[in-house]
Parts: structure tokens; sequence; C-alpha cells
């Protein structure tokens, strides 16, 4: 005979046993990310060019796909070319270029489909909240397929994107902070949360290189779609600068903004009164941020505060194209 603790342990773990096994399965348990993957992962392909490869999403039928413009995109040498698409059935297809955003990090392929293609369900990024379980599907290192998991670490956190030094707007955009892992390869595919809904398109880490850094970070899935529109219908984005040329500055005055040393003839700037000296310190209502304003599309009317002499002032300033070369704001 056993002796007595010994024994009861083990009667105690023999009980313990019988009622977890006949407890239900918690509602959004990880045996439900079975169900989840095989359902989402149909939508999900794998993208290779000349230089990169990556992830991207079917949003549908007829092969639009979504991705990250770094996936088909070099800030040196420009659009990359020969863009095959792999889909989860195995198939290959080469892939067009619709358009892409570098503010915003997403490119929107074309692929001839031979048949109706399985589509990503759409979620809605603006209701995500801070601890929400979440999913991510790519292929990093070539590892294809692989799914890794984690929370909303925080629903917004305003900032420039991976590609906005080779941006003409050089605008923030908000973005998805999540710990789930990702690493090279993962670029260009879903966020999902645990409906399988595509919440946000992978983009960026924080530190690249760093394993399982948790500093990950996603565009949110309606500034996606919204982005994919714009390309669709034009071709590009059209954001919007109020065409000076300026700096940094947290020295001249007690608070950090762009200071203007240029303004541009017949840009929105001149026709608002902006002149050489003025700090702007808010942009459409909104701070300075990592030397860099939100994104807006151009046309639009927006606030701007400056100071002046010591003076704050307010400013409507209709914003015009980003075209012009040379254009900080």
């Amino acid at each position: 005979m056993l002796p007595p603790p010994y024994h009861n342990r083990s009667r105690l773990l023999a009980v313990l046993l019988l009622i977890l096994c006949g407890l239900p399965a918690a509602a959004h348990g990880p045996a439900d990310y079975v169900a989840l993957y095989e359902e989402a992962s149909q939508s999900v392909v794998y993208i290779e060019n000349d230089a990169f490869s990556g992830s991207g999403v079917i949003i549908s039928p007829d092969g639009h796909i979504l991705t990250n413009a770094h996936v088909i995109y070099d800030g040196d040498y420009g659009e990359i070319g020969n863009n095959f698409v792999l889909l989860h059935d195995g198939n290959v297809a080469e892939a067009e270029i619709i358009g892409y955003d570098l503010d915003s990090d997403i490119a929107l392929l074309k692929i001839e489909a031979e048949a109706p293609l399985a589509v990503a369900k759409i979620g809605d990024s603006s209701e995500l909240r801070t601890g929400e379980a979440v999913l991510a599907i790519g292929h990093p290192g070539d590892y294809y397929y692989s799914l890794s998991t984690g929370v909303i670490s925080a629903p917004v956190r305003i900032s420039p994107g991976p590609l906005a030094d080779v941006t003409a707007a050089a605008c923030s955009l908000p973005w998805i902070q999540t710990d789930a892992v990702i690493n090279g390869g993962n670029s260009g595919g879903p966020l999902l949360n645990d409906s399988g809904e595509v919440v946000g398109i992978i983009s960026w880490s924080d530190a690249w290189g760093v394993d399982d850094s948790g500093l990950n970070f996603a565009v949110p899935i309606n500034v996606a779609m919204f982005i994919q529109e714009k390309l669709l219908d034009e071709g590009y984005v059209p954001w919007g600068i109020l065409g000076v040329y300026g700096g940094l500055d947290d020295t001249s005055y007690d608070e950090e903004g762009f200071m203007v040393f240029q303004v541009n003839k017949g840009s929105g700037a001149e026709a608002a009164g902006i002149v050489p000296g003025d700090l702007i310190i808010e942009y459409n209502e909104e701070p300075f941020i990592d030397g860099y304003f939100s994104c807006v599309l151009e046309g639009t009317e927006i606030p701007v505060k400056l100071i002046r002499d010591g003076e704050e002032y307010v400013l409507p300033v209709t914003l015009g194209p980003s075209e012009t070369e040379g254009d900080l704001l």
C-alpha cells in the first residue's frame, strides 16, 4: 500500500482530472485556433519577387491581394519586378502591381484567378481593445503558413511607417501594436481577431533582428481598406502637404515643432499666410510627433497652429499635392 500522503495526493489528482475533463471548453480557448487557422489560411498567400518575399491577403474572389508596400518596393531601387504569388492550394500566379502607398506601407496586387478564390473575412479595427487575443499568419523565414498568437498591446499608436523616410508627404498614421511574434516574411500577412476576421495587415517591428521583441505593428484594416480603395480608383493615395521646407526645432520656444525655413510659391501655406520663422506645433489639431504630422488628403482644409514672435496663431490651410520634390511638409 502507498503511504497515506502520496495516496491522498493520487486520489485528489484523479478527482481533479475528472472534474477538469467534465468542464466545457472555454469559449475562446486555444482549441478554437485550429479551426480558425484552417479557414483563415485559405486566403493567405506567399509573395516572392526579384528582391524580397512576404505574405499577402486575398480580399476579392477575382484576385485582389493586400500586402505591404515594402514587399514590392525598395527605397533605393523603387518598384520591384517579377512578383509571383503562391496560393494555399499550391498554384502559382504572376501578380500585377495595382498601386502602393509608402506612408501606410500598403500595396494592392492583382492576379488572374481561374476560379473564385477564398476571400478573407474583414473585421473592424476601430473596435479593438487592449488585451484582445490576436493571431498572425504568414511565412517568416520561408516557413510557410506559420501561426503565432498574442494580444493587442495597444489598438492605436500614431507613428510614421517603415518607409516614411522615402515618401513625399512623410506623415504619421495609426498602427496596431501587438506582441504576436512576427519576423521577416510575415510582412503583408493578416492579423486576425478570435473570430477569424482580419483586423490588421502586419507591417513592421520596432526591433527587427531581435527574437520575440514584442514590439510589432500592423496597419489597421480600416486604414488598409481605405488605402486599397484609393489605389484601385486612382492608382495612388493623394496625401496633401502644406508646401514648406523646414525642420525639427525644440529650442526656439518651449514647444517642439516644425520650423519653417521656406514657403513654396502657390502653395496652401503661402495662401494661408505662413512665413519663414513660423514654428508649427499642431497640424489638423494633432501635435507634432517624432518629426512627423498626421496624413491628410490633399484638398482638405485643416487648422494649423503655429508660434510667431512668441504668439500663437491658428491658420486654416488647404493642403496641396505631395508630388513636389523636396517638400518636407
